[in-house]
């Protein structure tokens, strides 16, 4: 199993299952396939989005 890492190398999935914690939010969800997720943390805005069981499309973008 292989882990979906953001622009800084932080794991942002894992299977499916995304976890974002942060001091303000905690998000958890299971990514179904065709599914969309997209966050802004301190560090990166990303874009998450399960093509199939095994191919994730990320789009990753330091924040400034």
């Amino acid at each position: 199993m292989e882990g979906v890492r953001d622009c800084h190398g932080s794991l942002v999935c894992m299977a499916g299952l995304v976890e974002r914690k942060t001091s303000k939010e905690h998000i958890t969800a299971i990514l179904p396939v065709g599914g969309k997720i997209a966050f802004d943390t301190k560090g990166a805005y990303t874009e998450l989005e399960r093509v199939n069981d095994q191919l994730f499309f990320v789009n990753s973008f330091a924040n400034r």
